[in-house]
Parts: C-alpha cells; sequence; structure tokens
C-alpha cells in the first residue's frame, strides 16, 4: 500500500506544534540581528573613514581586521574572527547580512541564543582558518564562512532530530540548508573572488559543533546533560582549531612560502604609498586647472610625484617571488598599474608646462593611461581578496 500524504490541516498543525517547542527553547531572537547590525557598523565606519563603498581599498579592509597571513600567523590571531565582520563592498555585505538574516533566525530558534553565538563564533574561525590553510598571502573577509556553518548546523539538526520531525517540517529545513550549502560551496569552486576554503571549513565546523550542541526540539525527549555538552563542545572545538592552525604554520614554513607571505606584506605597503599618491593626485587635480598654477603642477610632478610612483614601480618589479608563484599575475598587473600611472603624470606634467591641457594626442594618451590603471586596479582588488 502507497505512504498516504499527510492533510494539509494536518501539516500546519504539525508547524505550529514545532514552533511553539522552539520558542520554548529560545523565546527571542537576538544575536542574529546583534551579529547583523555589527556588520554593518562595521562597514559604515571603514565608509566614514573614506574607503570607497564599492571596493573598499586593501589598507582600510587589513586595519578593520581582515584575515590577513602576514599579520595572523605573526600573533594578530584575532583576526581569524574579526574578518567575519569585515566586507569588500556594499554588494558583499547586503548579500550577506540577507542570507544571515534569513537563516541565521532560524537555526537560533533551534539552538538558544548561546549556543547559536557558539556555532556563528566557531564557523567563523574554522572557516577563517581553512582560508589560511588555502592561501595566506591573501587577505580574506566576510561572513560566508560563519554563514554557511549556520547552515551546516542546520542540516546536523535535521540530520540528527529527523526522527521527531513529520515530513513537511523536515524536507522545508532540509530544502531550506541544502540549496543555500550547494549555492555557497559552487560560487566558491566557479568564481575565483569567493573563498571555497572559507565555506567549506565554515560548513564543517558549523556541522560538527551543531551536531554535538543541538536539543531535542521537544522537552518531552530525553535533554543531554548540558555540562557533560558543553565541555564536549569546548574539547572538540580546541581540538579543531588547534589542528588546523597546527596546519596553517607547517603550510607558511618552507622557504617559498616566506617569500609568498614577505610579497604580500611589500604588497601592503605599495597599496598604502598608492593610496597617498592618489590623494596627492587628487589634490593636485584643482592645480592643473587654474592657468596661473600649471607651473606649480608641472614642479611637484617633476620633483615629487612621478620619482614615487618610479620608486613604487621598482618596489613591485624587484619583489621575489618563487617560480609558478600564484602572485605572479598580482605583481604582473600591479606593475602595469604603476607604469600607467607615472607615465601619466609625466604627460601631464608636460601638458601643463605646455598649457595645452586638454589637446592633442598626448591629452587622449593621458586618458587611456588612467583607464588602463583603473582597469589594473580593479583585478588587484580582484587577486588580493578572499571573500
Amino acid at each position: 500500500m502507497s505512504q498516504v500524504e499527510p492533510l494539509p490541516e494536518f501539516s500546519r498543525a504539525e508547524s505550529e506544534r514545532l514552533d511553539v517547542e522552539f520558542e520554548a527553547h529560545t523565546k527571542r531572537i537576538w544575536v542574529t540581528w546583534a551579529i547583523v547590525a555589527s556588520n554593518v557598523l562595521v562597514f559604515i565606519l571603514m565608509i566614514g573613514k573614506g574607503a570607497d563603498f564599492r571596493n573598499i581599498d586593501l589598507p582600510t579592509l587589513i586595519a578593520f581586521g581582515g584575515n590577513f597571513g602576514p599579520h595572523t600567523l605573526n600573533g594578530e590571531v584575532w583576526r581569524l574572527l574579526t574578518a567575519s565582520f569585515v566586507h569588500q563592498s556594499l554588494e558583499h555585505v547586503a548579500l550577506n547580512m540577507l542570507i544571515l538574516g534569513f537563516a541565521g533566525a532560524v537555526v537560533e530558534r533551534q539552538y538558544g541564543n548561546a549556543r547559536f553565538a557558539a556555532l556563528y563564533v566557531f564557523a567563523a574561525i574554522t572557516g577563517n582558518l581553512a582560508s589560511l590553510c588555502s592561501h595566506y598571502w591573501l587577505c580574506n573577509v566576510g561572513a560566508s564562512g560563519a554563514i554557511v556553518g549556520v547552515i551546516g548546523a542546520l542540516l546536523a539538526y535535521v540530520a540528527r532530530f529527523q526522527s521527531t520531525m513529520g515530513p513537511m517540517e523536515r524536507s522545508r529545513y532540509f530544502n531550506i540548508c541544502a540549496w543555500i550549502a550547494i549555492y555557497c560551496l559552487y560560487a566558491g569552486f566557479t568564481h575565483s573572488r569567493v573563498d571555497a576554503a572559507n565555506h567549506l571549513g565554515g560548513l564543517l565546523g558549523g556541522f560538527i559543533l551543531g551536531w554535538i550542541l543541538g536539543l531535542p526540539p521537544s522537552e518531552t525527549d530525553p535533554q543531554p546533560t548540558r555540562l557533560h555538552t558543553s565541555v564536549f563542545a569546548c574539547a572538540i572545538a580546541a581540538i579543531a582549531i588547534v589542528g588546523l592552525g597546527l596546519r596553517a604554520v607547517h603550510e607558511t614554513a618552507s622557504p617559498d612560502a616566506q617569500k609568498l607571505l614577505a610579497y604580500a606584506q611589500m604588497m601592503e605597503r605599495a597599496s598604502l604609498i598608492e593610496l597617498r599618491l592618489n590623494r596627492e593626485m587628487k589634490m593636485l587635480g584643482s592645480m592643473i586647472k587654474t592657468p596661473d598654477r600649471r607651473k606649480e603642477f608641472s614642479t611637484l610632478i617633476y620633483n615629487s610625484t612621478w620619482p614615487k610612483w618610479n620608486e613604487l614601480f621598482d618596489m613591485v618589479a624587484n619583489a621575489p617571488l618563487p617560480e609558478g608563484s600564484p602572485l605572479i599575475a598580482t605583481r604582473s598587473a600591479e606593475m602595469r598599474y604603476c607604469d600607467d600611472m607615472r607615465q601619466a603624470v609625466f604627460l601631464m606634467a608636460g601638458l601643463a608646462a605646455d598649457k595645452k591641457v586638454g589637446d592633442g594626442m598626448s591629452a587622449r594618451r593621458v586618458k587611456e593611461l588612467l583607464h588602463d590603471a583603473e582597469q589594473q586596479r580593479l583585478i588587484l582588488m580582484h587577486l588580493a581578496l578572499g571573500t
């Protein structure tokens, strides 16, 4: 005999029953919204510091706690958590917070406030540790690893307590977590800016701790001892974090790895110099529009700005990289960017001195160089971040 599907009335009653039981565990959802608010606040603070909301620069991401290998491995281990509150663009933070608000409220209801907070923090750390093991030369930012960990906890909950759920409720939860997890993993493996290692580390961390911390939805079911569960969860978390940490240290111990780390540190210094030079260029931009100050503009370019771009180009060109390094493409884009800028400012100084700022082939060449430089900057941001 074929199985009889539950009537819609029964499904609604079943859903209402489980909602009542979840509320017995968690009466108020506030951790999810506190995390969302914290992420939005950090993004606002970065914009307040002058960062571009469309593409926040590398020094700002590092300053606000990005998981940057040279710093994280040098004792700034707090970055393994803070990186999950830092985002690279408005689109980045908006998408992550939308998913977190949708999934986090469901999982926090199931696990309770404190356990959900522990799940989120653990998934954030395991995701960022996995990222550190995989590509320690990048700056990893974003909440996606922790969010995928939340989905992993939901998967663990459904897998562990499916016998206490009706078919409609079980199917609903499984579909929610499966589709989001598949999407995040697919995006990680098919888009180079999405950090697949971070997502996988967060997913596994959330699933493991979610399995341990999960409480039966009905208070009539046998409840585990809270102290025993907490101690076991802390032990597993410590083992996982120490194991991944030792793996990261091992991955960065070779001479080639040290060269990559040194190059990443050089890129941080280069990014700070670029920011100062670009601010200087904006200040000089008003001078070239004033005919009486064009000579002063040319003098400043020849004596200060142009030599600095040359020095920056030489710094990048002379930085050693191991053969077959994943940073070769980054260096190529950085050198092209610096070369574009030094040529552009030199031509601008000449045009200002000749009083032909907006005319002729040189002016068109300046526009071409600045346009290409902008394209190289976008490529560099693409290559320097894991999100």
